[in-house]
């Protein structure tokens, strides 16, 4: 039986919303993600990255930047005894991309080829997951791979509830992070009843990777520069685990939705 999990996005949900985030010294926790973080990996729930890292693809920074950025927010997760099991992340723009970064892919959110991917290595039910977000670009990511989605207030939540106009709804508001993750297991998952996941033992964790065997793969789209990256998240230290990418057999593609978002309500300038 495939499993549920949770799905995030990084800035304005687990760190600080800071643009084109391309220094990784300058990374800061939100109040109480770390601590929401810990409560799931306690649970043994999977907790899954899912990143537009535009930055790249519009030359801001090289793509190497997101891995240093992903290992120090590893690091101060593991400070507070929490880790991220995987990172995905798209480094595409479909009209601001440079060279082998323009192409119009399946995993730039909002379009769910992260999530497919995602459901894929973990053994996920999108269905039965939670993708929690900051933009109504992640809601809509959501939306369309079946996931159960909640808004938190934090980063760009706030402005974009207050204006919200698109004709997909969240299935929940929360006010941060740390408030979604206790909906979640105190009874805002239908399955799990009134007693929450803490209470009903440990939900899903056969197989669930954690600072193990791989550090990043990607996956060949069939033409160049159309692949999709992920690392895997230790919460630890990764030095000695080279990142580097190696390919797969199995065709891939990336996401290209966020670009053309002008017609919901805005897009973050990290997209």
């Amino acid at each position: 039986m495939r499993r549920w999990g949770v799905l995030l996005d990084t800035d304005g949900v687990i760190n600080e919303e800071a643009g084109y985030l391309s220094n990784p010294q300058a990374l800061s926790l939100l109040p109480g993600a770390a601590q929401a973080i810990r409560r799931l990996n306690q649970a043994h729930v999977p907790v899954i990255v899912i990143t537009n890292q535009a930055g790249v693809a519009r030359g801001y920074f090289p793509e190497e930047r997101v891995h240093e950025i992903h290992q120090a927010l590893s690091r101060l997760l593991a400070a507070e005894g929490a880790h991220i099991d995987r990172y995905y992340y798209c480094h595409h723009h479909p009209t601001k991309g440079i060279g082998p970064y323009l192409p119009d892919c399946e995993c730039r959110k909002p379009k769910p080829g992260m999530l497919f991917e995602a459901a894929e290595e973990f053994g996920l039910d999108l269905k039965r997951c939670y993708l929690i977000g900051d933009k109504a670009l992640d809601i809509e990511t959501g939306w369309r791979a079946g996931t159960r989605t909640i808004l938190v207030l934090t980063g760009y939540g706030e402005e974009m509830w207050r204006n919200w106009s698109s004709p997909f709804k969240p299935d929940h508001v929360a006010r941060n992070l740390e408030e979604a993750v206790e909906w979640i297991l105190s009874g805002g998952n239908p399955e799990l009843g009134s007693k929450g996941v803490e209470e009903r033992g440990r939900w899903g964790d056969k197989g669930m990777g954690r600072g193990g065997d791989r550090v990043l793969r990607s996956k060949g789209a069939g033409e160049p520069g159309s692949r999709r990256a992920w690392e895997q998240g230790s919460g630890g230290d990764f030095s000695s685990a080279p990142l580097h990418p190696s390919t797969s057999a199995q065709r891939k593609k990336e996401d290209a939705g966020g670009g053309n978002y002008s017609g919901k309500v805005g897009s973050a300038s990290g997209d």
